[in-house]
């Protein structure tokens, strides 16, 4: 650069290269379109999988109040199935956290 800028070899460089700041500037736009997709795929993955529990949840609260055992006087009461919700809902909770920890 110094002799395409017919720069004596005393004199002070009138150049500078900024190289990292160029590609920088090229990537970030990149890095930024990555970033979005992986968050928009995020999102639909929650999304979906909210559904999915959602529905599963429904059919068995469905089973639950609909099930008649011969000799059985009645469909099982309501504080029956939320207590049983509650406790399955720890447990899977717990055992999610005790695999996400090791």
């Amino acid at each position: 650069m110094r002799r395409v800028r017919s720069l004596l070899p005393g004199e002070r460089d009138n150049f500078s290269v900024e190289q990292q700041k160029a590609f920088k500037a090229q990537l970030d736009p990149i890095k930024q379109g990555i970033a979005f997709a992986g968050l928009f795929v995020t999102g639909l993955s929650l999304f979906v999988g909210a559904i999915g529990i959602m529905n599963i949840t429904f059919v068995s609260v469905r089973e639950r109040t609909r099930r008649s055992a011969p000799g059985r006087r009645s469909a099982p009461r309501r504080r029956t199935i939320l207590l049983q919700f509650l406790i399955e809902a720890v447990s899977i909770c717990f055992a999610g956290g005790m695999v996400a920890s090791a």
